[in-house]
């Protein structure tokens, strides 16, 4: 680009997240600078400051929330802004997670659409937001604010193929941005996602070895980081938060082993999809987005599950399998409430679903990308959420029970489909090669942020 761009500006929305995000911002920032482009950060905190030591002042200006926050405010400006709960919610599913309360912090929500009305009017020279798909709180808000004045939002999440991500460019993140030119990609069964490579997320089937070794460097550095610094994300210090986070982890590689036991224990009597009429529905990693903003009135899993079971036809069974992600999340109760409806099993967290989908009637999600790979081998998904593939074949939006409870009944009558190719190449029309997993280190090599700057460079082009 030339110098005819230098009014040109991106927003750069940055919460308090791990991993290399900030890292990764800083040197996309860095190359658009150079051709003229000027970047502005909207970051929650001086987090970034203490614990990454990233200097983002360098390759643009940085506009802190938690300094925001130390203006006055009267109670007609925050009389005035409306809020959708439904946005800031999932900030509130994460403190109970991690404080076990929930903080009452609306007006500091309101206060979010305030500072984003600030930076949109401060800075009319803004072409695009860019960020991780909507997730929290400060994500969403910005989302919206950018919206009601047309800018283009662009979220880039690791795409469910590796080596390839996805750029979401709504709210619900049902709609992507079109690859002009579309990849050719030929689908392996031992293939893994880029955004299942996180080792915080497998630690659970690791060693403790592992865990000590992966993740003792970033708990040290949370140790030694500013303890009185608040993440306006978890509402508690940094360090408490990362403290708490590794705890979690950690604990989860025993429980894991635990749940194996109880479940092979539990389920002796059953072979897993065995029944004549075989149902899934995998349970989600919780708190997070995908399903407390995409599929946010089926927050109780119990009730869904038990929903799920009553709509059944007679003759049919209820699979319900854990996220290996969220082993430890979850009390043991939990699993035992399950197991009290008659048509219910818990399937072993490691039964490999993906070559045994010849023995499904169906899968029922909220979000899932199970479903997404049940459409490819030609299962029937019955989808109570949003997600981006729920327009593709094979796929039914549910939007009541009574709705959920003829459509079982339907698909329970079915002949069992075959593999098609059709979901991929749909999916492969939004993919773009490069990473944007962000919590392995190959995402800040120099080709991968050539890739991720080539849809930024094609969206500014096209509003010029």
């Amino acid at each position: 680009m030339n110098s005819s761009n230098s009014s040109t500006s991106i927003l750069f929305i940055l919460p308090d997240c791990p991993g290399f995000f900030v890292e990764l911002a800083y040197k996309i920032a860095k190359q658009l600078k150079q051709e003229e482009i000027e970047c502005i950060f909207a970051v929650t905190s001086p987090y970034y400051k203490k614990f990454k030591k990233v200097p983002l002042e360098q390759v643009g200006t940085v506009h802190y929330f938690s300094e925001f926050l130390q203006s006055s405010f009267s109670s007609d400006d925050l009389k005035n802004v409306e809020l959708d709960y439904w946005l800031v919610y999932p900030t509130f599913v994460r403190q109970r997670y991690f404080l076990g309360k929930h903080a009452n912090q609306w007006d500091t929500y309101r206060k979010t659409v305030l500072f984003y009305r600030y930076l949109f009017e401060k800075y009319r020279t803004l072409k695009l937001v860019w960020s991780e798909p909507p997730s929290c709180a400060f994500i969403c808000v910005g989302y919206s604010e950018s919206k009601k004045r047309q800018l283009p939002f662009l979220g880039y999440q690791v795409a469910r193929v590796p080596g390839f991500f996805n750029i979401g460019i709504n709210l619900q993140i049902t709609k992507m941005l079109k690859n002009p030119t579309p990849p050719s990609y030929i689908v392996k069964a031992e293939d893994t996602p880029d955004y299942q490579k996180v080792p915080q997320s497998s630690l659970a089937k690791t060693s403790a070895w592992y865990f000590f070794k992966g993740s003792g460097k970033k708990l040290w550095q949370a140790i030694q980081s500013d303890l009185f610094q608040t993440s306006l994300e978890t509402g508690t210090s940094i360090a408490k938060w990362q403290i708490k986070s590794y705890w979690k982890i950690f604990s989860r590689k025993f429980y894991y082993d635990y749940l194996t036991i109880f479940t092979s224990v539990f389920n002796h009597l059953h072979t897993p999809l065995s029944e004549d009429i075989n149902f899934l529905f995998p349970l989600h990693y919780r708190p997070e987005a995908s399903t407390s903003v995409l599929a946010p009135f089926y927050e109780d899993d119990l009730e869904t599950i038990k929903n799920i079971a009553f709509s059944l036809p007679h003759g049919a069974y209820l699979y319900v399998k854990e996220h290996s992600g969220a082993v430890g999340n979850r009390s043991l109760s939990f699993y035992k409430e399950i197991l009290t409806y008659p048509n219910v099993r818990l399937m072993d967290i490691d039964f490999p679903v993906k070559e045994n989908w010849h023995l499904l009637n169906g899968i029922v999600t909220l979000t899932s990308t199970m479903g997404f790979e049940a459409s490819q081998q030609g299962v029937p998904v019955l989808l109570l959420g949003r997600v981006f593939y729920e327009n593709y074949p094979g796929v039914r939006r549910i939007q009541s029970w009574e709705q959920l409870r003829q459509e079982l009944a339907s698909v329970a009558k079915l002949e069992r489909g075959k593999p098609t190719n059709e979901p991929m190449e749909r999916y492969l029309e939004v993919c773009f090669q490069g990473s944007f997993n962000y919590m392995a280190d190959e995402v800040l090599e120099v080709d991968n942020i050539e890739k991720l700057i080539l849809p930024i460079k094609a969206q500014l082009n096209h509003q010029n």
